[in-house]
């Protein structure tokens, strides 16, 4: 019986064992670091809205470089929107209008910056939580704002004119009275080739929370503070004074995702 018994264990050393891989919980855990990712988004920023494209390295588990292009438009101080006084009996309609505004302001900008992780998130739930640096920087569109103007002729009549502001109007421009002055907006496209450059630079710092269920995935809200440096004071409202400095909160909801 002994010798027997050591047969059939030398036998069974010699069956091969089928090799059967489990993984648990904490294996789930050991993930394979990503390279890059690129995502779109869309936000609001205090002063205005914007857009934005992101391409990111990641260089370390807890530090990424990126590049980014923004596209905004940035509002005058109080832009607020006003009815215009209709007069009936002529074709011309009035649009609402922005009281005592001057000039568009649409920016596109260009920023490099690093991203450092503050908090890793559980597998498959929880949220990342990182830090988004950057500066760069920005071209500055100013388009002139236009306004149907009404006057009245020394024959009594009323007759329509669409002006920018300037020195030679300015009475006109700011007034609102239902027989002269302001009857409404020009429209978009009213002044859009006389849009001049402006230089400026731009800085950014954001905490960027992630909570896609995948590492592949990327659904993450931004919120911080940037601000646009120009050159030059900018001319945006008749009323106000003019500033060269723009700061502005935001909050910028971004899709994406990310590759090995």
């Amino acid at each position: 019986m002994f010798f027997y018994a050591s047969a059939l264990f030398a036998q069974q050393k010699n069956v091969p064992i089928k090799k059967v891989t489990k993984i648990s919980k904490s294996d789930k855990e050991i993930k394979v670091m990503m390279s890059t990712e690129e995502s779109v988004g869309a936000g609001l920023n205090t002063n205005g809205w914007s857009l934005l494209y992101n391409k990111t390295k990641i260089i370390h588990f807890t530090k990424k470089k990126f590049w980014e292009i923004e596209c905004s438009k940035i509002r005058g101080e109080k832009e607020i929107k006003t009815e215009p006084t209709d007069i009936e009996g002529y074709i011309i309609s009035p649009k609402n209008y922005v009281y005592g505004k001057r000039n568009s302001l649409f920016v596109f900008e260009y920023r490099k910056g690093y991203n450092y992780k503050l908090s890793q998130k559980s597998v498959n739930n929880g949220v990342e939580i990182s830090l988004n640096t950057s500066v760069g920087a920005t071209l500055g569109l100013l388009k002139p704002y236009y306004l149907v103007l009404k006057r009245i002729t020394p024959d009594h009549t009323i007759e329509f004119s669409e002006e920018k502001y300037n020195s030679n109007n300015a009475a006109a421009f700011l007034r609102q009275d239902s027989l002269s002055g302001i009857y409404g907006y020009s429209g978009f496209w009213k002044g859009m080739f006389e849009t001049t450059p402006v230089p400026a630079l731009n800085a950014r710092i954001g905490l960027n929370f992630d909570w896609a269920a995948y590492d592949e995935n990327i659904s993450a809200l931004e919120i911080g503070l940037k601000v646009n440096m120009f050159l030059v004071p900018i001319p945006l409202m008749a009323n106000k004074t003019n500033h060269q400095i723009f700061p502005s909160f935001f909050a910028i909801y971004k899709i994406g995702s990310r590759k090995y």
